[in-house]
């Protein structure tokens, strides 16, 4: 929960960033853009953490387990959905910021963070295949 709020507030300060330079190129555009998703995403995790813990406490004398709660409130797959998606978008955002400098710099974003998440996708990839 804290990551997102953190991950929440550095893709929402990006995005000022972009719209307070003013620029108007296709670029800068396709950034914000995916920093504003980015946002978006991990607002929604956020809150719904929050949300999530306000259910268990209120039901802390009842044994409520949070299998019970994400069977009820279907929090389990959007949640994790919701991670993997923001993650991208402000990795993705991360590499074409990187284009608005210069095309070295772009090209090195771009590098690591088709690597990043090509690491992600084969953890998620390996412990999918351990747990099942």
């Amino acid at each position: 929960m804290t990551l997102a709020g953190l991950l929440a507030g550095f893709s929402f300060s990006a995005l000022i960033a972009l719209v307070v330079i003013n620029d108007k190129r296709g670029i800068v555009r396709c950034s914000a853009l995916l920093f504003s998703i980015s946002t978006t995403v991990f607002i929604y995790v956020l809150a719904s953490s929050l949300f999530f813990l306000v259910i268990a406490a209120q039901h802390s004398n009842d044994q409520v387990t949070k299998s019970m709660i994400r069977q009820e409130f279907d929090f389990g797959n959007n949640m994790e959905m919701a991670i993997i998606v923001g993650l991208t978008a402000i990795l993705a955002g991360t590499a074409t910021a990187g284009w608005i400098q210069s095309k070295m710099v772009g090209f090195v974003t771009t590098v690591l963070t088709v690597t990043v998440v090509l690491l992600c996708l084969g953890s998620l990839a390996s412990t999918y295949i351990i747990w099942n």
